[in-house]
């Protein structure tokens, strides 16, 4: 309900009417295409308003949460899971992004699946869980225009040259 209040209030500022542009022409430009591609198709149904060009994003945000649970409580307990849900739930920053059209929900959303997929693939041994976690990883190089997921996979890396 916080990412949904207000969802369209607000008239667009200038980098979601560049959103709105570059989804117009998602492969036009420079920016890795991925949220573009899927803000393109998106429109396409839903037209172009504020709150429709918006809900994507609130969507992304909105399943991070529940990703935030399940790796935290894959990782520790249903408890830490709950904290964690909860703290990402009502951080600003994380709330401020839902209400943008803009690809930053989308690449958080792919950075906590891609996570939860290499924990699932370390622990549960199952060939799925690697090809998951390619994919997602290999989708968030394909979302983010700021490529953050380069700083993602090195600390995966490690993280995994760590545990082995």
């Amino acid at each position: 309900l916080l990412r949904l209040y207000h969802l369209g209030f607000r008239d667009f500022w200038y980098d979601e009417v560049t959103s709105f542009y570059y989804s117009q022409h998602p492969l036009r430009n420079w920016n890795p295409p991925l949220y573009w591609i899927l803000l393109h198709f998106w429109t396409k149904l839903s037209g172009a308003s504020e709150f429709s060009l918006r809900f994507p994003s609130l969507l992304f945000s909105f399943i991070s949460v529940f990703f935030v649970y399940l790796l935290g409580k894959r990782l520790f307990d249903s408890r830490v899971g709950i904290y964690a849900a909860i703290f990402i739930a009502f951080s600003p920053f994380h709330i401020q992004y839902a209400k943008e059209a803009r690809p930053y929900s989308l690449s958080l959303f792919l950075s906590i699946l891609s996570t939860y997929m290499l924990f699932m693939a370390l622990t549960e041994k199952r060939r799925k869980f690697w090809f998951a976690f390619v994919l997602v990883t290999a989708a968030g190089f394909y979302s983010n225009i700021n490529y953050y997921h380069i700083f993602l996979l090195i600390a995966q890396a490690l993280a995994l040259g760590f545990l082995l």
